[in-house]
């Protein structure tokens, strides 16, 4: 069995052309049951095309008490079920359980190449 992980994902938007493929915030967060699946969530609710930008840092078993430092006050979904909690996406659909569509349900999955050069940042030992 597959145990659910929360993940945020710190994106490059430096050159990422907002008015060709939409806008999207620097920091997604979304909870899958790896960096892949968490990333084609993200894909499938978020990205208005198949060009993404590129993935700056990925936190894995997100500590929620960053929440502050990455997006100041948020209001955030639900963290513990499967699918983006910020931006609050899954208060709104759901969790990603197959009811909801998503806006883009034959989007691109991602390849290794998507987090080449992204700066990893893993739980801390006492919190794992």
């Amino acid at each position: 069995m597959e145990l659910l992980t929360r993940y945020a994902f710190g994106f490059d938007l430096e050159d990422y052309d907002f008015r060709k493929h939409g806008a999207l915030p620097r920091y997604v967060g979304v909870t899958g049951y790896s960096h892949k699946d968490a990333l084609n969530l993200v894909s499938r609710w978020m990205f208005r095309s198949d060009v993404w930008p590129r993935i700056a840092d990925i936190w894995v078993d997100f500590d929620m008490d960053l929440v502050d430092e990455l997006w100041g006050v948020a209001n955030l979904g639900n963290p513990a079920g499967k699918g983006i909690w910020m931006p609050a996406l899954n208060l709104f659909y759901g969790v990603d359980d197959g009811r909801n569509p998503p806006y883009r349900p034959h989007a691109r999955e991602c390849i290794e190449s998507d987090f080449s050069g992204a700066k990893w940042h893993e739980a801390s030992p006492a919190k794992a």
